[in-house]
């Protein structure tokens, strides 16, 4: 997988661009989380002191802080759409230039069905590595956030991080054995269910005159019902391992901030067990988008196989 990404960063030459644009998104998820910790747990503080001005003052330069935050993070992201258009815009004129390129022999070897659908839906799905949510830059910024809360959470408090971590083990080994294997599986599979689809659908419009004389319509359509069948329930299989792999994340994640609190409720301060509670949401939302980012980048990857031929100088 990683082998392909790096041909599509090298046949595009957006590389530079890519890592530059994701550093500069690294560090909202980060901070966004640490002002919320910090927010809270002084707000706290200020209640429990009965400190009214603190509290008002404190209030006002959060929300200064999380508009500057939030303004940033737009101005990065609005630089991230326009370089994705124009990375997308790149690989579709590589692959057809490619396309172009390829010995007759090797073009006549596949149908119509499958060039058109490494240029069609194999191809927004490799794209999808840039430009859809949940891919590559969100795995860098996840794993990023992941880091830093985890290393916050180990100097407040290393036996909270070790109980997040424990909880966290089961989670990641059911997607690792058992989801993700299977979610990549059901994706190459449906691309080539496509393949198929858009093969019949070529037929059903080409040969249809010939079928009305010959009284075959019903064997044309039969390939196509077939094809959009097996589309239609490998992606209800893939919905229902994404399914799985949510609500797994919905439980250990509850499971982990009931242990939280009935673990540090007895002995710590209230504003450390809010900040405890905040670093705690970062570290599993952040996890949690890594193994979507994982997913997801595993069923890129499977559009990335499929045009890999199109891809070489």
């Amino acid at each position: 997988m990683l082998k392909r990404i790096w041909l599509l960063f090298k046949m595009t030459g957006d590389i530079k661009r890519f890592i530059c644009l994701t550093i500069l998104r690294c560090p909202f998820d980060f901070l966004y989380t640490s002002l919320q910790a910090v927010l809270i747990s002084s707000s706290f503080a200020f209640i429990t002191n009965r400190d009214s001005s603190g509290l008002g003052w404190l209030c006002v330069i959060f929300v200064f802080a999380f508009l500057l935050l939030f303004l940033y993070n737009g101005t990065v992201w609005n630089k991230y759409a326009t370089f994705t258009v124009r990375f997308t815009a790149k690989l579709r004129s590589i692959i057809f230039i490619n396309l172009c390129k390829l010995k007759p022999e090797i073009i006549l070897a596949k149908n119509r069905g499958e060039w058109l659908s490494k240029f069609g839906s194999d191809t927004d799905v490799a794209a999808a590595v840039l430009n859809k949510p949940l891919h590559l830059p969100h795995f860098v910024v996840s794993a990023f956030s992941f880091t830093l809360c985890s290393v916050i959470m180990l100097f407040i408090n290393p036996a909270s991080l070790f109980i997040i971590l424990i909880l966290i083990l089961p989670y990641i080994l059911l997607n690792n054995i058992f989801i993700i294997p299977k979610i990549s599986v059901l994706t190459k599979s449906c691309q080539s269910q496509m393949a198929l689809s858009t093969e019949a659908l070529i037929s059903i419009i080409s040969c249809k005159s010939i079928a009305v004389i010959y009284d075959a319509e019903e064997l044309l359509f039969d390939k196509f019902i077939k094809a959009s069948k097996s589309i239609k329930n490998i992606q209800v299989k893939i919905g229902l391992f994404r399914a799985i792999n949510d609500s797994t994340a919905v439980f250990f994640g509850y499971l982990g901030y009931v242990l939280l609190i009935i673990y540090t409720g007895g002995y710590a301060p209230l504003s450390e067990v809010t900040a405890i509670l905040q670093y705690r949401q970062g570290i599993i939302q952040a996890l949690t988008m890594l193994t979507s980012c994982i997913i997801n980048l595993r069923s890129a990857d499977a559009g990335l196989e499929r045009i890999g031929i199109l891809l070489k100088d």
